[in-house]
């Protein structure tokens, strides 16, 4: 799996916000949600808004689907990513998590997840990659994405040298925007 692909997820998160010159535009998130709690090395629970998109054309195909835009309290936010370099939208079913956490590539078709935690323009937070879990989809169509997911994750905090494990569980409804990374 190229980890370019996390550009898929990231402009998902810029278009959230308010827009972003490779998407259709901004995205109403309104009546979209997800919910995530996390266990083990950090424990807290997070709830927000949710899109996802697909990029079908072109050398940076994938699909991605970012759990974002938090309203946990204090500190900064908790965002979840799930990507794959497959331009194709998940079908209902479970999908088993691929392990990204080594670096390691994985298939194509198999989605892997990624958790930003207390982020802070680089000079804090922790960085979870998927070590496996499983991603449920419930109703997948064009502008709805519906279901709930584990991610067992391996993290690295900025300034730390050994890794932490967390598991993070939950469920999204999630809208759709349409990314367009070849312009």
């Amino acid at each position: 799996m190229r980890h370019s692909l996390l550009l898929v997820p990231s402009l998902l998160l810029a278009a959230a916000c308010g827009g972003s010159d490779k998407s259709t535009g901004p995205v109403d998130i309104n009546d979209s949600s997800f919910t995530a709690n996390l266990t083990g090395a950090v424990t807290r629970t997070v709830t927000g808004k949710a899109g996802f998109g697909v990029q079908t054309a072109g050398e940076n195909q994938g699909f991605g689907l970012v759990l974002g835009i938090t309203s946990q309290g204090t500190g900064n936010p908790t965002n979840i990513f799930f990507f794959r370099d497959q331009g194709v939208r998940p079908a209902n079913g479970t999908h088993t998590l691929g392990n990204v956490s080594d670096g390691a590539d994985v298939p194509a078709e198999q989605i892997a997840a990624s958790i930003l935690i207390d982020a802070n323009g680089g000079a804090s937070g922790t960085i979870c990659m998927s070590t496996g879990g499983t991603l449920t989809i419930t109703e997948s169509s064009a502008t709805r994405l519906k279901g709930t997911y584990t991610v067992q994750a391996e993290c690295l905090t900025i300034g730390e040298e050994e890794p932490e494990v967390i598991t993070a569980t939950g469920s999204f409804n999630a809208s759709g925007v349409t990314v367009n990374m070849n312009n």
